[in-house]
């Protein structure tokens, strides 16, 4: 599966995980009003939206979700939002650039390395990719797209056992994901 539309999958999962109170509906209902709601005050939740809204084709919804980012009060999630605002509009250079203001800033941000990680993901630079998403779950280790991230940057690395122990942590953080097949026979591989 092309990384665009598995981390378009992924990103789904990664919402439900993040906002626990809302249960699962399906792949946009779970992202209805009750999601912007939670967003407003919450950038974590307002990021995770945005992502959602990007997996759901919805760019405009994003770019209000990452608005919300931006508009908080804590410069760190400012940054990450105008990153991922940057990532959504294809200035990759820009994200990655913003993404490294936010870890910069504020080094012990989980979601800063997180996002830094998923952007360097996204430019097939599976160095930086893993090494940030690895500090992320450092940080917080139940943030399961971090390790997902992670895992599958070492294996492209050909870091058998470090793939390995990433990826066996998402399937614990998230057993009902999609990807859990893929990942599964990914973990196989690597024996």
């Amino acid at each position: 599966m092309p990384a665009n539309r598995l981390f378009k999958r992924s990103i789904h999962f990664a919402l439900a995980a993040t906002l626990v109170a809302l249960p699962f509906q399906g792949p946009i209902a779970a992202f209805g009003d009750d999601v912007t709601a939670a967003a407003q005050d919450d950038p974590a939740a307002a990021y995770t939206a945005a992502q959602a809204a990007i997996r759901g084709d919805q760019p405009d919804r994003a770019r209000e979700e990452l608005g919300r980012v931006q508009a908080n009060p804590d410069g760190t999630w400012q940054t990450i939002g105008r990153s991922a605002s940057l990532l959504l509009d294809g200035d990759m250079d820009g994200a990655r650039a913003a993404a490294q203001e936010a870890v910069n800033g504020n080094g012990e941000s989980a979601w800063a390395h997180y996002h830094l990680g998923f952007v360097a993901y996204r430019q097939n630079d599976w160095e930086v990719a893993a090494s940030e998403s690895e500090r992320a779950t450092q940080l917080n280790g139940d943030l399961a797209y971090a390790h997902y991230f992670a895992g599958l940057a070492f294996q492209k690395q050909r870091n058998s056992a470090k793939a390995a122990e990433h990826l066996q942590a998402f399937l614990r953080l998230a057993p009902d994901a999609p990807e859990r097949s893929a990942v599964t026979a990914i973990i196989r591989t690597l024996g």
